[in-house]
């Protein structure tokens, strides 16, 4: 081996040290970690009105042609109501009530992709009602209640995948409330008013595989300063 061609080698094996010791590895620079979330938020619903069903949609992970690599897929779920409610005496008679108030919602997709079920259901402090000529028999206050699920893939991604959307079915059924008597004289009471919601996210977790704008500055740098090591070693050999 001759002695020029013997430093040319060991000046690009010097070269490419000086690059990992800056860093600049394709395996550190080459990806980046990151995440899309996107939340539906499902109509209140009045109780009373029976069975709703409500579907919405959210985007499939776009790979942009293989750019993006998808990772993990998280979908959290929450239900939940919270509700003003009116009750109201008929008689002269003091009682002691309550209000109790539930219903069960079910988050689907279609093909089953995932799916949740929940009952929820609160029950108000005790209150008093008195009299029988409003304003005085009005007694309002709030019941709520919440409810909450979590899917987590990282195997069955291919669902998830395209341009397209997937569509997600929220049924609201068993809207009931009712007012029970604890103590004290009969009447006449109603409840009014009530709503239950639901709401959902999805996040998808995912890896870029083009370099950041910072991490292409820092690799041209590491570049300039590998070439302008290499031409200063040149100089010296031929010096």
């Amino acid at each position: 081996m001759s002695g020029k061609r013997h430093n040319r080698i060991k000046m690009l094996a010097q070269s490419l040290a000086l690059v990992a010791g800056l860093g600049l590895s394709t395996a550190a620079y080459a990806v980046q970690t990151l995440t899309q979330t996107q939340t539906l938020t499902f109509t209140p619903t009045l109780f009373g009105a029976g069975p709703t069903v409500e579907t919405e949609t959210f985007n499939q992970f776009d790979t942009l042609g293989g750019r993006f690599v998808l990772q993990s897929v998280e979908v959290d779920w929450s239900t939940a109501f919270n509700s003003n409610i009116t009750a109201t005496s008929g008689s002269g008679n003091t009682r002691t009530m309550q209000t109790t108030a539930s219903f069960t919602s079910s988050l689907t997709t279609a093909g089953n992709l995932f799916s949740f079920s929940n009952t929820i259901s609160g029950t108000s402090p005790n209150y008093q009602l008195t009299g029988n000529t409003p304003p005085a028999n009005v007694a309002t206050f709030s019941v709520s209640g919440s409810g909450i699920g979590a899917f987590d893939t990282t195997t069955n991604l291919s669902p998830f995948l395209g341009t397209s959307t997937i569509a997600v079915t929220n049924t609201l059924s068993n809207i009931q409330g009712s007012i029970s008597r604890v103590s004290g004289g009969n009447g006449n009471q109603s409840l009014t008013g009530g709503t239950a919601l639901g709401s959902m996210s999805v996040v998808y977790y995912y890896i870029d595989l083009l370099p950041d704008p910072g991490t292409w500055a820092t690799m041209i740098i590491g570049f300039g300063m590998v070439g302008a090591s290499m031409r200063r070693r040149r100089a010296l050999a031929a010096a």
